[in-house]
């Protein structure tokens, strides 16, 4: 648990980065969302008529609900994403559209709506999203007549909005109107105890996969032991065992896929982080303790004064108090994504 609480921690402390795009870098998802690698882009207008659609590739920040966030498999097809998903969801006709349509109009349909929201559901009405990606030369259709990449990812772009036009995955009026409108759902359940903060709230009854890239299914929480041998035999259902509020669960996993993104380094398909939670700068777990000088090292004195002003670096950097975290994750199965190694100093 301390490495779930130190990644809240982090979460909180970093505020000011939520949802905002830096040059190389993967950005920190808001509640309620996550990171996807987009294939297909369209532009439209504000009216919902189609500009133009092009091949791209880039990761892009998407609302996701608690059940689509941690698909698998055949529950893909009844848990789409609300806004941005594969193009399976689009295609009129398309056995898993009107999960995708329904979603999207009961957004629109609350306080929470947005003008990018309603321009897309618009076209999306039109019913004309094949025949424009068949134009753009984007789709490929097989010998039965079905749109054999419809599992590429879908993003948007609304022009003609005036200050709200451009890109739905950094707009963050759009990215907050989400929020809200998720955890106003979410408000209306059950609460219980979170075991990571001690707040009376809704629980997580999901939790994100995809902490690590290189095991994209693998949770570090997750419970399905359900028949048979159950929970090992010492409880009943899997609250007995764990019980985390949904807010917390978004924040330490959103937590960690940003840090592991943009700090992990792998080493024979495991992951080792080294972090301070408020941000400040701590030695790479790999690199040495030195940094490149350029001066030589000849006799012991020069070594204990090279050491002594290395060690005076850091203390300058990381003032007394600021904690490092040092974890490290590797994948035990497919589905099951283990902390190997865990210390706070």
């Amino acid at each position: 648990m301390g490495l779930m609480r130190k990644a809240i921690e982090t979460y909180d402390a970093m505020q000011h980065l939520i949802g905002v795009e830096q040059e190389n870098t993967e950005p920190l998802a808001p509640l309620g969302h996550k990171i996807v690698k987009a294939q297909i882009e369209i532009t439209i207008n504000g009216e919902g008529n189609f500009i133009q659609a092009r091949k791209t590739d880039q990761k892009i920040i998407i609302p996701v609900t608690e059940n689509s966030a941690g698909r698998s498999g055949t529950e893909a097809a009844q848990n789409p994403h609300p806004l941005c998903d594969q193009l399976r969801f689009y295609l009129p006709g398309s056995p898993v559209s009107s999960y995708f349509m329904d979603q999207l109009k009961a957004w629109n349909d609350s306080e929470y709506t947005h003008p990018k929201l309603v321009a897309i559901l618009n076209y999306l009405n039109h019913e004309t999203i094949q025949n424009d990606l068949a134009r753009a030369e984007l789709i490929k259709i097989d010998e039965e007549g079905k749109v054999s990449n419809d599992k590429e990812i879908v993003c948007w772009i609304v022009v003609g909005l005036e200050n709200d036009s451009g890109p739905v995955w950094n707009d963050q009026a759009l990215l907050l109107a989400y929020q809200n409108y998720y955890l106003n759902i979410k408000g209306h359940e059950d609460s219980i105890v979170c075991m990571l903060t001690g707040d009376f709230t809704v629980p997580a009854k999901q939790h994100l996969k995809g902490v690590f890239s290189l095991n994209g299914n693998a949770k570090i929480i997750s419970a399905n032991d359900t028949s048979n041998f159950t929970y090992r035999g010492r409880f009943i259902t899997d609250n007995e065992a764990l019980t985390i509020g949904y807010e917390a669960s978004q924040k330490a996993h959103n937590a960690l896929k940003w840090l592991i993104a943009n700090q992990g380094i792998i080493r024979g398909g495991r992951c080792f982080l080294c972090w301070n939670p408020h941000g400040k700068k701590v030695a790479s777990v790999f690199s040495g303790l030195f940094r490149s000088t350029g001066e030589e090292v000849h006799t012991p004195t020069e070594y204990r004064a090279q050491l002594q002003r290395a060690i005076d670096g850091y203390k300058t950097e990381l003032p007394p108090g600021e904690d490092v975290i040092i974890a490290a994750f590797d994948a035990a199965t497919p589905g099951r994504l283990a902390i190997t190694y865990y210390a706070e100093m």
